[in-house]
């Protein structure tokens, strides 16, 4: 069993294993270019630098790419589908490299060996306030059979019992009515909050470019967030997602939709269901999911232009249906 930390949000657990990794001012950290941009603020944190490595279409290294040394490199379970360790090793990678395995989008999602995504390297970081709708929560987590100097390891922060805020309690009611009544209340609410933005003379989606840079104003998780992660009914909830993902797999094959992952294996727990945009009747599987109530379809990644994924790519495409509720 693992141990763990916990953060407001994975970022700062990034902060922490970079350290705990020994990583320092100007040494060199392996990052995908396909990676949220966010990221790079916790890297920035440490002093460190970034070296890209090549994601394929197939959500996987590219296998002629060679990598360079580096101290840390950040693996990606992309849409709580596990990341091929073997292949990072078959492509050259350093054993003096520490992995660390980016778990942010896979809670409760295990590999084909049974193993906990997050748990399997070194170190790990996972975001469960993206599997289940909380104030903020993710976690650092490490094994006790791995030699770290446990001198670097943080002590858990305190909790916060500050007040809730308006906007979570308003997402999380609006969700529970829009689930019970079949009503499109989220998706409603976001277009509502983007026309507003518009009218006021601002980009219709809150695209702050300083979350490329700043870290988050608070470091310690909310109470409520631990508890709601405590209380959560796992074998029902990876049931839930599995579920909605073979029905979302059934929906695209309608539509001529490619999807960008289709295999759950036997233990996989996924984010969503992850698709390729502009393939098939795009417009009509979104009406399909919906009116299903599977879920919401955002774009991922927003890219940092440090991430060097060209224009002209398909990996900019990549949408999904977020099984969040």
């Amino acid at each position: 069993m693992s141990e763990r930390v916990f953060f407001s949000y994975a970022r700062y657990a990034l902060v922490e294993a970079l350290r705990i990794a020994g990583v320092e001012r100007d040494n060199v950290v392996l990052v995908p270019n396909l990676i949220c941009r966010d990221v790079f603020s916790a890297i920035d944190a440490v002093g460190a630098t970034t070296k890209n490595y090549p994601i394929t279409h197939s959500l996987c290294i590219d296998p002629e790419f060679r990598f360079p040394a580096a101290r840390a490199i950040i693996v990606v379970n992309y849409f709580g589908f596990p990341a091929d360790l073997d292949a990072f090793e078959i492509a050259g990678l350093s054993r003096d490299t520490i992995i660390i395995e980016d778990n942010a989008h896979g809670w409760l999602s295990r590999d084909h060996q049974g193993r906990l995504l997050g748990e399997r390297t070194t170190l790990g970081i996972t975001s469960f306030r993206k599997t289940i709708r909380t104030p903020d929560g993710a976690y650092l987590s490490w094994s006790p059979d791995v030699r770290i100097d446990t001198q670097r390891v943080p002590a858990q922060p305190p909790c916060r019992e500050s007040r809730i805020p308006t906007t979570y309690l308003a997402r999380r009611w609006v969700d529970r009515f829009g689930r019970r009544t079949r009503l499109p209340l989220l998706q409603l609410a976001r277009w509502a909050t983007r026309f507003a933005r518009v009218l006021g003379g601002k980009s219709a989606v809150n695209d702050d470019p300083r979350l490329e840079f700043e870290l988050p104003a608070v470091r310690e998780p909310h109470a409520l967030s631990l508890q709601l992660f405590g209380a959560v009914d796992q074998g029902a909830e990876i049931e839930r997602r599995r579920a909605r993902f073979r029905r979302c797999v059934e929906i695209a094959e309608e539509h001529g939709v490619r999807p960008a992952q289709s295999d759950l294996g036997e233990a996989v727990s996924p984010q969503g269901f992850p698709f390729w945009g502009g393939t098939g009747n795009e417009r009509a599987f979104t009406r399909a999911v919906r009116k299903a109530g599977l879920g919401d379809i955002v774009s991922w990644p927003a890219l940092s232009a440090r991430s060097e994924v060209p224009d002209e790519s398909d990996l900019r495409s990549l949408k999904i249906v977020n099984f969040l509720q």
